[in-house]
């Protein structure tokens, strides 16, 4: 099959509607709660909300029969900064249902693509996170050098499958300008399950720093929340999220949860049970229908805490990294 490759192009409504028509990927459409019908739309919609981005990249793949693949990236100027080199993400790579084999070719016709882009860009580094049952798509990756650091799961509560508590929930608060450093001095040590740590070419010290700088950025950006727990009259435990009004496509508003962090001299004493239950019912009562949240796999401690509190599971990832100045 003729397979053209095009830079630059966005495609259609009416191309994504026919290239999404069998999808059955990702945290949404592999969630069983939701219709897949509203997923594929929702899916579609967050495409086109990145199209509207003035950074995103566009590699789509033609042919006779019309869009066969789609590759969506950027470069990534928050982490290229940080960390001093250019750097580059691949947001989604989706290729239309078929045969395994022929999905991984159009895959790898679109990342030798975005990774010739690269090239042409100076950049140096680019990553992707995709559903693990993206076999063709994963498999196009490795072949072009991209080479697997982390898996990673989405998990979601259901908020009106609440159960009542035993007690009052403990209160929370919104954060506090001046709480910005005593958040900052939680945090060494707390990232380090990261993929930017599990990357041995990444150096220590600029991967523990992100994390503050993430701490920073969400105390600057209007779009994110901060909610605290206390404890004895002091902070305990505080979280980042934003608020995803998501009701357009699935019917639901989602409180997506960015970053938590615990005092370390609270941690193993029950305050993180504590303080998810809390969130939960504060949520509830502010009229969100889900809460989501997303974690490595290395971070078991994480991963039972999210078991214990509630969370079930709703996708599976892989998380991919590509140096292109290895030999």
């Amino acid at each position: 099959m003729p397979l053209e490759i095009r830079l630059g192009v966005k495609p259609s409504r009416e191309d994504l509607t026919g290239l999404l028509a069998q999808y059955s990927f990702g945290r949404y459409c592999e969630n069983p709660r939701l219709p897949i019908e509203k997923s594929r739309a929702h899916e579609q919609w967050l495409l086109e909300r990145a199209f509207a981005r003035p950074e995103t990249l566009t590699v789509s793949a033609w042919s006779d029969g019309g869009l066969q693949g789609l590759l969506v990236g950027r470069l990534s100027a928050w982490d290229s900064e940080h960390f001093g080199f250019p750097m580059a993400s691949m947001d989604a790579l989706l290729v239309a249902s078929g045969h395994q084999d022929q999905e991984r070719w159009v895959a790898s016709r679109l990342a030798a693509a975005f990774d010739q882009w690269c090239r042409n860009q100076a950049v140096r580094f680019a990553s992707v996170r995709l559903p693990s049952r993206q076999f063709g798509p994963i498999q196009a990756l490795e072949d072009v050098g991209y080479r697997y650091v982390e898996s990673y799961i989405y998990n979601v509560v259901d908020l009106d499958r609440l159960e009542e508590p035993k007690g009052s929930p403990a209160p929370l608060r919104y954060a506090r300008p001046e709480e910005r450093e005593v958040f900052r001095r939680w945090a060494p040590g707390a990232f380090a399950t990261q993929r930017f740590h599990a990357d041995s070419r990444f150096d220590r010290e600029k991967a523990e720093t992100l994390y503050l700088k993430w701490i920073d950025s969400a105390f600057d950006d209007p779009g994110r929340h901060i909610l605290v727990m206390e404890e004895d009259g002091r902070a305990a435990a505080f979280m980042v999220y934003r608020d995803e009004d998501f009701r357009a496509t699935l019917g639901l508003r989602s409180a997506a949860l960015n970053m938590g962090l615990l005092d370390p001299a609270a941690r193993g004493k029950g305050v993180g049970t504590r303080f998810y239950h809390a969130l939960f019912h504060w949520f509830r009562h502010e009229g969100f229908d889900i809460v989501e949240s997303g974690l490595t796999m290395r971070n078991q401690a994480s991963l039972n805490w999210h078991n214990k509190t509630g969370f079930r599971i709703v996708g599976t990832y892989v998380t991919l990294h590509r140096w292109l100045d290895a030999p």
